[in-house]
């Protein structure tokens, strides 16, 4: 059977992360429980990036009670709103705030993933909530997905393409019971997209699973760069300059399933069974482009009030 997209006007989507929006949403770190003797030095990290967002656009910082809260704006300043009326048990509100989606009528709506702590790895009482608050908070209309997952764990294009990794969303910690095509149309109806893209990642790699925000992100529609924080394991599958010294990311056509099941050519599939490997001359080394302390300053955040994509 053919597939038909439904008209940009009554079609949901999902925008990239790249379009402009009106807010930024944060969440305070408070647990000890959670960071130990390094809380002190996340929430001072926390705030830094609060207040530089503040200087370009609003932020709204969600802490869980009022003590926290005013701890919280008097590390951020007056240019960061904070809030009690969503509470938060950890400070990554990428994933566990909804994802907000265009209706198709020019409308924002919000669709809720269901967190449940990364596979029930961490507290995550006011967590697995603050989706479905915040939605409320913003007076938005929203759904809930079919599958359980986290806004880090897919990417968009906004442009009817979204990947993720097997390792945290194909897993029994989130979605048991649920085969890998079953979880792509449940991601496909909540996106609004048609295509997908799955990366084989690392079961156990980090309390994520190994998200797909972490390694590869769309560099414009339909395109993006092989996973970076993985090179040493796509070194093989690289020409020999470039496996040499891999200097950026390598821009492919994506490849992924359309919806309507045929495939879409351009991208080799990464190797899921290559173990790691180390350069001939034995020294690790960091990808010069990206590493995990810089992704994780995206990761914190989530944005609304992005404008409708055509």
């Amino acid at each position: 059977m053919s597939h038909h997209r439904r008209s940009a006007e009554a079609h949901p989507r999902v925008p990239a992360d790249d379009v402009p929006h009106a807010r930024t949403w944060m969440s305070w770190p408070s647990r000890r429980g959670v960071w130990g003797l390094r809380l002190g030095g996340v929430q001072e990290d926390i705030a830094l990036i609060a207040r530089t967002i503040a200087q370009f656009e609003p932020v709204v910082m969600c802490a869980p009670d009022d003590w926290t809260a005013d701890k919280a704006r008097a590390r951020c300043g007056p240019a960061v709103e904070v809030i009690t009326a969503i509470p938060t048990d950890d400070l990554w509100m990428r994933d566990i705030a909804p994802v907000f989606r265009r209706d198709g009528y020019g409308g924002l709506e919000a669709v809720v993933l269901n967190f449940n702590g990364w596979g029930n790895k961490q507290v995550h009482h006011d967590d697995a909530r603050a989706a479905e608050r915040l939605a409320a908070h913003r007076g938005l209309r929203h759904s809930f997905a079919d599958f359980v997952g986290e806004g880090g764990a897919i990417e968009t294009d906004g442009d009817g393409t979204v990947m993720a990794t097997e390792s945290s969303l194909v897993n029994k910690n989130r979605n048991r019971g649920m085969s890998r095509d079953e979880i792509e149309d449940a991601v496909l109806e909540a996106y609004g997209a048609d295509r997908m893209i799955w990366l084989p990642g690392i079961r156990g790699e980090d309390i994520t699973d190994d998200h797909v925000d972490v390694t590869s992100r769309f560099v414009r529609p339909g395109h993006r760069p092989l996973p970076q924080l993985r090179v040493r394991r796509l070194l093989p599958q690289l020409p020999p300059r470039q496996r040499r010294r891999h200097h950026g990311p390598v821009r492919r056509p994506v490849q992924g399933r359309r919806r309507s099941g045929h495939p879409r050519r351009g991208l080799p599939r990464p190797h899921g069974g290559a173990a790691r490997r180390r350069p001939a001359d034995g020294r690790r080394r960091r990808h010069p482009l990206l590493d995990h302390a810089r992704a994780a300053a995206v990761t914190t955040c989530a944005a609304d009030d992005r404008p409708a994509v055509n």
